[in-house]
């Protein structure tokens, strides 16, 4: 993966009180899951137990909608499965 050094590094906040850090990298990377299949632009970030944290940009771009009652996903309103934890995609 090739990243690059953010021309100003950006402040980010996490859910918690206190929690500070700085984006200074970034990358855009092809993503590819179900039915979609595009490059998108991520902040790179140091987090300690997640691999990605998907955003509304993303979610928007791709057309994706939370159904949490369902434990689904609608990609383009297609219901799509979850993955439990540490479980990868086909």
């Amino acid at each position: 993966m090739k990243i690059h050094l953010l021309d100003e590094p950006m402040g980010i906040q996490l859910g918690c009180k206190g929690s500070k850090s700085k984006i200074i990298f970034g990358t855009s990377w092809p993503v590819q899951y179900s039915s979609i299949v595009g490059t998108h632009y991520f902040d790179v970030v140091n987090t300690d137990q997640f691999d990605a944290i998907i955003g509304m940009g993303f979610m928007h771009k791709f057309g994706i909608m939370l159904e949490p009652k369902h434990n689904s996903i609608l990609i383009s309103r297609v219901p799509t499965p979850t993955l439990s934890e540490g479980k990868q995609p086909n």
